[in-house]
């Protein structure tokens, strides 16, 4: 009974535990519930804030885009405004292509930005851009200052071109007066020279000395050339040689090529050979012709330097090349006798090729050419190597003729060898013709 008891008051005692666990977990149920309402309301208080402040920035989004469209329509106005106004200045700039117009200044580029940055931004960035863009300018504006700017333009220009204008004058009067007086200068100059020659040539030496010592004293080699020759015969002077070579030098030696010419030849009338070369060489470096042939002449028979064909034939080819007829006739020769009489020439034998040459020179009426082109004729090519160079008895002699015309005595001797050949004579005396 007392173990019933005791098990009756156990489980008693376990459903008491029971009883108040269960009501103390429901007791936190409860309180949790509470709890979790609250949370809940104040959960739908939070989204209702938020719906309003979505509600709030979705006006104001709206209210901005309005705003950009009024900005970009207001932008597309001033775009539209300064075409006009470049259209204005263009035209006006038509007149005067040169005048560069300062164009108003361009409002600044509005950058494009993602929708986000747009919505957090956009109220700070509106603004500051629209107090960034400068107002476009007024066309009458634009148009005044293009106008003020062309008229400043074309002032500065017509100044420009008076000066220039005036200094163009100014520097033709001064060239104008300068030639005038060089005019005068050289008139003055040719009557002296004038009046020094004829007196010297009608032996009027009195004259001619003093009229020969004006042009010297003005630097005149004339005038010091005929004073020379005085001295050198005696004219109207005690005949001084020495003085006149000091005064042929002396000019000689400032490039006169008249004393130049002059001392070479008579230096080579009196066989002094090497004094003739250098004096042809220094007229040589003046690019004178008479000097170039004369210095080839030298290499050509050796006198005053070592004969030399190749030497002889570069001078006469440089002379020869500006039209020096003697010169062209020698070339023509080279190539009618060749290298094998010429040794170290660097012409070959070719008869085509002295016939160029000769007619060159026979063109300028050089006898010796045109006696050396009947030869040619009269002998014709001599060479089998030579095609095509016929003999013509008849055409030599025609040219022999033409250079006794000129003077030639060795075309005398063969044009008789010509017409006895011509006449029947079986040998044609080639032996006996004679070569310039």
């Amino acid at each position: 009974m007392k173990i019933i008891r005791k098990s009756l008051l156990n489980l008693i005692y376990i459903l008491f535990i029971l009883i108040l666990t269960l009501s103390c977990s429901n007791d936190e149920l409860i309180e949790n519930d509470k709890n979790s309402i609250n949370e809940l309301n104040n959960a739908q208080i939070k989204i209702n804030d938020l719906k309003q402040k979505i509600e709030s920035l979705q006006n104001q989004i709206s209210t901005n885009v309005k705003r950009t469209k009024n900005l970009e329509s207001l932008l597309s106005q001033s775009n539209q405004d300064l075409k006009s106004a470049e259209d204005i200045i263009i035209e006006l700039s038509k007149n005067n292509s040169e005048n560069d117009l300062l164009m108003p200044p361009s409002p600044p580029s509005v950058k494009a930005e993602s929708d986000s940055a747009k919505i957090n931004s956009l109220e700070k960035e509106i603004p500051t851009k629209i107090e960034k863009i400068a107002p476009a300018p007024k066309i009458s504006d634009v148009i005044t200052q293009a106008k003020a700017e062309a008229r400043a333009d074309a002032e500065a220009k017509a100044k420009a071109k008076a000066d220039a204008e005036a200094k163009a004058e100014a520097e033709a009067k001064i060239k104008a007066e300068a030639e005038a007086e060089a005019k005068i200068e050289l008139e003055k100059t040719n009557i002296l020279i004038a009046d020094c020659k004829n007196n010297y040539d009608l032996a009027n030496y009195t004259d001619a000395l003093s009229k020969c010592m004006e042009l010297a004293n003005k630097n005149n080699n004339y005038g010091n050339r005929i004073i020379a020759l005085m001295y050198l015969n005696g004219y109207g002077v005690n005949k001084n040689i020495s003085k006149a070579h000091e005064i042929l030098f002396n000019i000689a030696n400032s490039g006169d090529i008249w004393s130049i010419l002059y001392l070479a030849e008579k230096a080579f009338k009196n066989n002094d050979y090497v004094n003739a070369v250098k004096w042809y060489n220094m007229g040589y470096e003046i690019d004178n012709l008479d000097s170039m042939y004369n210095l080839g002449l030298h290499y050509f028979k050796g006198l005053g330097v070592n004969q030399d064909f190749k030497e002889s034939f570069s001078y006469f080819k440089k002379a020869a090349d500006k039209d020096h007829s003697d010169s062209q006739f020698y070339i023509g020769k080279f190539y009618h006798i060749g290298n094998g009489a010429y040794l170290g020439s660097p012409a070959s034998k070719n008869f085509f090729e002295a016939l160029k040459w000769y007619e060159l020179a026979a063109n300028q009426n050089n006898h010796k050419a045109q006696n050396h082109i009947g030869i040619l004729y009269y002998l014709g090519d001599g060479d089998s190597s030579f095609k095509g160079f016929k003999a013509d008895a008849k055409k030599s002699l025609d040219w022999f003729k033409i250079a006794i015309n000129n003077g030639s005595k060795s075309a005398e001797t063969n044009a008789e060898i010509v017409q006895s050949y011509l006449y029947g004579r079986d040998d044609k005396r080639t032996a006996e013709l004679i070569l310039d």
